[in-house]
């Protein structure tokens, strides 16, 4: 029986005599985004019966994947939020800690090497910061991020990105030079988003919208996804394309002011708010057509999904280059250009049509299969 009450970061497993480590993540929460949906995926592949984690949060409310979490021997942890008194948050953070060998800090700004701090006087040895975003939403955060960069290579021992572009946006470019530095591959699971005619006509079905040209964004509902552009631009395409859908999935704290945004544009029925889902694939499966008109993006998940199934992308041109992982699928486009051209790009699009067909085993050969990743985790976790 594994003893999962412990608060050391390794356990010992009485009837097999295994000894199992366990590793801290401290992330905001556990909800559906970005980081959470990468940390999950490697959570589910990574060989439990040697290795678990536990998650330290800055939220007490129930999130997307806690029950999922608790059910595979995992520990939520909850304390302080930074905004609410930083002096506690450094305090429960520390305290926390100790015992572990191992944390995975994933970081929304530089702010976030505080933690590292608090690991490094817990006496935790492994101290990782994980670059998830290019650039921190809000001026705030954006202007925390500059004076803690030179904290970075003090307080950690390794140093993870999702792409070039986010390390060298949280780190300092001689961290990013360094040996400590790596970039590690956005991971999916590329079987389950491998493109699927059968499951394409089901959910087609299921949304009732068999005979519609489906278009979709997939991103938590805030700023940075820039859904308003989504929104001026779909009413472009619908005064020449009468039965086009646009479904939106995700949540988040602008859910309210999109849908008064919709309703203002005369929208009507034809933008879905889906909400947060855990069968985004068989979403992607449904749609014609990936909308991605980020502000920025660290390296998107979503948009890798997309390729994996086969789905014709337009993203905007503030997204790396990088994630044009299928480069016939991917159309890169100005966001500056205004919701008119991208409004006629999508009725172009439209009118082209093109051959859809499953991309999962190029997005796998390119590195980017969770269960791969979660082998390379492994061995970084030192399994």
């Amino acid at each position: 029986m594994i003893l999962y009450g412990l608060t050391t970061s390794t356990v010992e497993s009485c009837d097999r005599g295994i000894i199992m480590k366990r590793v801290a993540h401290i992330i905001g929460q556990m909800g559906i985004g970005g980081a959470e949906i990468w940390l999950m995926n490697i959570y589910r592949h990574i060989d439990r019966e040697a290795l678990e984690f536990d998650f330290i949060v800055h939220k007490t409310e129930s999130q997307a994947f806690d029950k999922e979490i608790r059910n595979m021997g995992g520990r939520i942890i909850p304390v302080c939020s930074k905004k609410v008194s930083l002096i506690q948050n450094l305090k429960e953070t520390t305290a926390a800690l100790r015992g572990y060998d191992t944390v995975h800090i994933h970081l929304a700004s530089a702010f976030g090497a505080l933690d590292a701090l608090c690991a490094l006087r817990a006496g935790v040895k492994v101290r990782i910061l994980h670059a998830h975003t290019a650039k921190a939403y809000g001026l705030k955060r954006h202007l925390m991020n500059y004076p803690f960069k030179p904290l970075v290579p003090l307080v950690a021992t390794h140093l993870f990105a999702c792409s070039e572009d986010a390390g060298r946006y949280m780190f300092p470019n001689r961290s990013v030079d360094s040996k400590r530095y790596r970039t590690i591959n956005i991971g999916i699971d590329t079987e389950r988003f491998a493109y699927n005619p059968e499951m394409r006509e089901d959910m087609r079905r299921q949304l009732d919208l068999e005979d519609r040209y489906i278009l979709v964004q997939v991103g938590r509902l805030h700023g940075v996804k820039n859904h308003t552009f989504t929104l001026e631009a779909f009413a472009e395409i619908r005064k020449d394309v009468p039965d086009v859908v646009l479904l939106l999935v995700g949540d988040g704290v602008m859910q309210e002011d999109l849908k008064n945004k919709a309703q203002e544009l005369g929208l009507g029925e034809s933008v879905r708010f889906l909400g947060a889902r855990t069968d985004v694939q068989n979403i992607l499966q449904a749609a014609d057509l990936f909308l991605m008109p980020s502000f920025f993006e660290g390296f998107s998940g979503a948009a890798v999904e997309a390729q994996t199934a086969g789905l014709m992308c337009l993203i905007s041109d503030t997204v790396t280059d990088k994630i044009r992982l299928v480069p016939e699928l991917c159309q890169r486009l100005p966001i500056d250009q205004g919701t008119e051209t991208w409004g006629e790009r999508i009725k172009q699009i439209q009118r082209q049509g093109y051959e859809r067909r499953d991309r999962s085993e190029i997005i796998r050969q390119l590195g980017y299969d969770t269960r791969d990743i979660a082998k390379e985790m492994e061995k970084i976790y030192g399994l």
